[in-house]
């Protein structure tokens, strides 16, 4: 295996060999844990003196890393004794760990990847909201990249993506329970299905 791949590989093992408690134990100096409300906001930048974020895109990587983030999940939200402040930070890893996965630009595979997130953490609210926005952002960078922002331009193949993007918003939405999240990405995919000429 290449080294691109170890490294992509031998990321998120961490969480279970250190173990959940010692992984999320708050320490000094650490970033403030992100909200619900933060996955509609883009990571901020880092400085040009700092390390670069690793980006996953090797699928069998990405497959070990959701599976490996889907054991820590499993174990938190299946303790009756977890509190909300547990949840909230393992949802914040696992959302980490969505941000670091690249799919080339290929909508179909992002989609795929949101639909397996979805389905596996479907308990922590961060991580359906965040899959709800990044469909959104697809279907926007969808009418940018390829239709040069203007509705009428779409062809089939685009129209038929962004379609998939507010389809799997409106599957989505309706099992968020917080009601001004909800609302925000309601707006949000309205919006998107607006520019893209599907309402």
């Amino acid at each position: 295996a290449s080294d691109v791949y170890k490294r992509q590989v031998l990321v998120v093992p961490i969480l279970v060999v250190h173990g959940v408690d010692r992984l999320l134990r708050p320490h000094r100096g650490a970033a403030r844990c992100p909200s619900a409300d933060d996955s509609a906001r883009p990571p901020a930048r880092r400085g040009a003196g700092s390390a670069p974020q690793l980006a996953v895109s090797d699928p069998l990587a990405q497959q070990f890393l959701l599976d490996h983030c889907q054991v820590v999940s499993d174990a938190t939200s299946g303790d009756i004794n977890a509190s909300h402040t547990r949840l909230r930070r393992v949802g914040a890893l696992v959302s980490a760990l969505i941000l670091r996965c690249d799919f080339g630009g290929s909508h179909e595979q992002l989609l795929g990847f949101l639909s397996t997130c979805r389905r596996s953490f479907h308990k922590l609210a961060q991580v359906q909201e965040l899959c709800v926005h990044l469909a959104c952002q697809a279907a926007a960078k969808i009418l940018a990249r390829s239709c040069g922002g203007d509705p009428q331009r779409h062809t089939a193949a685009t129209l038929d993506a962004a379609r998939a993007c507010v389809a799997f918003c409106h599957v989505t939405l309706p099992s968020l329970q917080q009601a001004q999240p909800k609302l925000n990405l309601m707006l949000q995919a309205a919006s998107v299905a607006l520019m893209n000429g599907l309402v």
